[in-house]
């Protein structure tokens, strides 16, 4: 018996090993395995891409800033951004110099009040207007059109100014208050007696928001970078001004992301 159970199961292993042998013969698995090498191929690229951005984005800016603000700052030169988003919640107030980013279309019209020869007047009749918005961010931009050559007339500038962020951090004791400082003029029209008064203007506003508690924008940094970027008049400013290093200084320094 145990050599016929021999003689049985013989054939039929026999044939199971024919059979494998003939299915590995007529099974075509080229396609796939050509697949399968494809997409380990993209997955590689794709990996190496996004290592190489993730570096790029580390050293777009200094180690001591916020890994999200390289990152905004990238996505903005490669144009997969706008500062329309990026700059959604913040408000603008201030003089012609901020007009600039409304005429110039860069942000949101809604969220910039701005007027030509604009004074602290225009910060007193509209910041009821912005305190209804309940934004994160309001960036405040006056002081060209206030200047005044008197160290009495630099004092009621400050407590003007103080007057009017004090009210709004009362109403929004939640929101971010930068106050920018006065832009400089260029070197042919900084001459003029009148505009020799920025210094000691913005000396005075940083005390102030030293003392309010409030964030300061030193704009003089960037001016050292970019000194030839006036318009005729040596006051205003082109829109690449606005658009390649104003806005993006400021998401960099205040870290507005």
């Amino acid at each position: 018996m145990i050599v016929c159970a021999l003689l049985i199961s013989y054939p039929v292993s026999n044939f199971c090993t024919v059979v494998g042998e003939n299915y590995k013969e007529k099974a075509d698995t080229s396609e796939g395995i050509s697949y399968i090498e494809n997409l380990d191929k993209a997955d590689i690229s794709r990996a190496e891409a996004l290592v190489k951005e993730a570096e790029e984005i580390r050293n777009y800016i200094p180690k001591s800033n916020s890994e999200r603000v390289a990152e905004i700052l990238y996505k903005l030169d490669k144009g997969k951004t706008t500062y329309k988003k990026v700059l959604k919640d913040v408000y603008f107030m201030g003089d012609s110099l901020i007009n600039g980013l409304e005429s110039y279309e860069i942000l949101n019209e809604k969220k910039i009040y701005s007027k030509v020869s604009a004074s602290l007047y225009h910060l007193a009749d509209n910041y009821k207007k912005v305190i209804k918005k309940e934004p994160k961010v309001i960036v405040l931009h006056y002081g060209l059109n206030a200047l005044g050559y008197t160290d009495e007339a630099l004092d009621g500038y400050v407590k003007m100014y103080s007057k009017y962020i004090k009210k709004m951090k009362k109403k929004l004791p939640d929101t971010r208050i930068i106050v920018s400082s006065i832009f400089p003029v260029d070197r042919k029209v900084a001459k003029d007696k009148l505009f020799k008064r920025i210094k000691p203007y913005n000396k005075a506003m940083k005390k102030m928001c030293k003392d309010l508690e409030v964030d300061y924008l030193d704009n003089n940094p960037l001016f050292k970078e970019i000194e030839y970027c006036y318009g005729r008049d040596g006051i205003h400013l082109p829109e690449y001004f606005y658009r390649d290093y104003w806005l993006k200084y400021l998401i960099k320094e205040m870290e507005i992301v």
